[in-house]
């Protein structure tokens, strides 16, 4: 399969947004660099959560408990993704540890980043917009816009934790019939008449609905 259309300019985009961090290709580096990553991801909200507090702090010496509670829920939100992203654990045996990442996959895989660095920009940006005006409009459309915005932030981690871990294992559904499986495999086994397996195939049915579970033929 070829490379995905705009798959360098990821890349090169996915980059210049973290200096020095490396790429996901060679495998002994992922997990340091999925690690630089959710680092640079928790420290960023960190920082969110920091003008939050101070933001609070302000309304609060003014007198003002209007949104008190609001904004004390967001800065608890803010704390937990902090700490989901800076301790998330992957384990063994996911696409961290494949020998060789197909393009799709690496493509995805930074698709997901870049999303999740837009998403605490605009996070960012209403904390900001908040600080500069705090009037009681700005700060409920602010809450309500950063609200959303975090609430997307970790559904695509969790997205993107869920395809770290399923990357590396294709699915591979199982017969509806179990025994079928064990029948073909046995029946297989048994001398091809005329010595010509093509008519093997011609000469199996396999068993229908309602069919008792048995291997015997």
């Amino acid at each position: 399969m070829g490379t995905p259309k705009g798959f360098s300019d990821r890349i090169e985009n996915w980059l210049a947004k973290i200096p020095g961090i490396r790429t996901y290709r060679d495998r002994e580096h992922r997990r340091e660099t999925d690690k630089q990553l959710r680092e640079h991801l928790a420290a960023r909200l960190q920082e969110t959560r920091k003008l939050l507090k101070r933001l609070i702090l302000d309304i609060s010496q003014k007198g003002d408990l209007t949104f008190l509670a609001e904004m004390d829920r967001l800065s608890s939100h803010l704390q937990q993704m902090v700490d989901t992203i800076r301790y998330a654990s992957y384990g063994y045996g996911g696409i961290f540890d494949l020998e060789k990442i197909r393009e799709e996959e690496l493509d995805q895989l930074y698709s997901f980043d870049l999303s999740l660095m837009e998403d605490l920009d605009g996070i960012q940006a209403q904390m900001e917009e908040m600080v500069q005006d705090a009037s009681s409009e700005v700060l409920r459309q602010r809450m309500q816009q950063s609200e959303s915005l975090v609430d997307a932030l970790e559904k695509k981690f969790r997205n993107r934790n869920d395809f770290l871990a399923r990357a590396a294992h294709p699915f591979h559904p199982e017969p509806a019939y179990p025994h079928q499986s064990f029948k073909l495999s046995l029946w297989l086994q048994k001398p091809v008449p005329g010595g010509n397996p093509l008519r093997q195939f011609e000469s199996f049915h396999p068993p229908q609905v309602g069919d008792a579970g048995t291997c015997g033929f």
